[in-house]
């Protein structure tokens, strides 16, 4: 049976996309679109508490699963990742240095901290679901649909997602997901500005 998940995407965006950039080779700082940081090791107070928070938005939509960040000392070799998934880690998208989008089990998500290898863990702020064009209110001309008055975005979502779990949830945050790209997990969805950020779990 597939364990429910929160299908908040990973993050909303214009019709262009990217990283950061490349980060130093072999540090630990971490490349997001929204920003570049590098983490403290361990799992802070602060952490704990956003973690908390998500599980029970989680578990009030009736779900068992968290997305997060997990950082490495090293990259996990597949005999370390498939350990990690008979803990309930799955790891999803990489993201340099060293670190991963992660779904894990709402039961206990801060255990994954104490896991072998793993150097940080670490929540999924607002910002990190919003490209910076949107965040600033850069929207050109060709994504506003002048007929209904909204703006055709790209939502892409956690590689645990399924097209129907999209789909259904851009339906509940009013929206109406145009098209899937499967090979990507992301939808083109036609959305009102203002809900956008409900979209992105912002």
């Amino acid at each position: 049976m597939r364990l429910k998940t929160l299908a908040a995407p990973i993050i909303v965006s214009l019709l262009v996309s990217g990283w950061a950039g490349a980060a130093e080779r072999d540090s630990f700082e971490i490349s997001l679109l929204s920003r570049r940081f590098v983490p403290s090791p361990g799992l802070s107070a602060e952490t704990r508490e956003r973690l908390e928070a998500t599980v029970g938005k989680v578990r009030q939509k009736g779900g068992d699963r968290i997305h997060a960040l997990l950082q490495f000392d090293r990259i996990p070799s597949p005999a370390e990742r498939a350990a990690l998934e008979q803990t309930g880690v799955r790891l999803l998208s990489y993201l340099p240095n060293y670190a991963f989008y992660a779904s894990l089990p709402a039961a206990e998500p801060a255990r994954a901290a104490t896991l072998p290898s793993v150097r940080w863990l670490g929540g999924i702020a607002d910002a990190d679901r919003l490209s910076p064009q949107i965040r600033s209110g850069e929207f050109g001309e060709w994504a506003h649909d002048t007929a209904s008055g909204e703006t055709v975005v790209l939502a892409k979502f956690f590689a645990d997602v399924t097209e129907d779990e999209a789909r259904n949830f851009v339906g509940r945050n009013g929206g109406k997901a145009l098209s899937w790209t499967r090979s990507i997990n992301t939808a083109s969805v036609l959305i009102h500005r203002e809900r956008i950020a409900a979209l992105a779990g912002a």
